[in-house]
């Protein structure tokens, strides 16, 4: 790699620029937040009040997973980046700066819930937006989307 291509990468990992984030691991959990109080998950501890949001509740009327992920290709500003057996990763850009978020929905059918996780790339503070994004999700989910 030449030293101008070098310091490109530099910049860019520096700059919060990095490849797409692994956000469901292995198929069967979601990454965990990190410290940053710019990620909520519905699977960080129950007590972590900066971290955890409750999950979506899954029932007989539930979408499927081709489902969920036309929902959240539909939702404002966002874009899905893949889907599998049982999970949904997104990625959605805030209305301001456009930054990108990432979010990820994956069924937990023997708990009876969908878990979500959103979290920010960049930065420290998100200022909300992830916590206020699922909660917004949470709302269409139970109306039915």
């Amino acid at each position: 790699m030449s030293s101008r291509a070098s310091l490109v990468v530099l910049l860019l990992t520096a700059c919060g620029g990095k490849t797409v984030p692994t956000v469901v691991e292995g198929g069967t959990t979601l990454a965990a937040c990190p410290d940053s109080p710019n990620c909520v998950s519905s699977l960080a501890d129950a007590s972590d009040d900066q971290h955890y949001i409750a999950p979506f509740t899954l029932d007989e009327n539930s979408p499927d997973v081709a489902a969920m992920a036309t929902w959240m290709a539909g939702r404002e500003r966002c874009e899905v980046l893949d889907q599998a057996d049982g999970w949904v990763h997104a990625t959605c850009s805030t209305a301001l700066f456009k930054w990108t978020d990432d979010v990820a929905l994956l069924v937990d059918a023997d708990a009876g819930v969908v878990h979500v996780r959103s979290a920010s790339r960049i930065g420290r503070s998100d200022l909300g937006a992830n916590r206020k994004r699922v909660e917004a999700m949470r709302s269409e989910w139970d109306a039915g989307l």
